[in-house]
């Protein structure tokens, strides 16, 4: 399912990110796909790229994804989706039990 750094995203989708703004938001950046932390983000590359964040990550790094964004556009769609907090988890596996 890929796991791409933030510097190997930006190279994938033609990002401008400047040193710091890849280092900053590599600091939110987690290697576990399955993650519950609100306060991070995963990138996968397969079958498309796309980053699951915790709405606390998107809060804290929405500025910077656009400003990036806005200096040159990515060179393809990249979905940004809300990772399940470990409540919303329990709530959902209660529902089909």
């Amino acid at each position: 399912m890929g796991n791409l750094n933030v510097a190997q995203f930006m190279e994938r989708v033609g990002g401008a990110a400047t040193p710091a703004e890849v280092e900053w938001l590599e600091r939110w950046r987690t290697n576990d796909a399955n993650f519950t932390d609100p306060e991070r983000f995963h990138i996968f590359d397969d079958p498309a790229i796309s980053i699951v964040i915790g709405a606390g990550c998107l809060n804290r790094t929405a500025d910077v994804w656009k400003r990036i964004n806005a200096r040159q556009t990515f060179n393809r769609e990249v979905g940004l989706y809300p990772a399940a907090t470990p409540g919303e988890n329990r709530e959902e596996q209660n529902r089909h039990e």
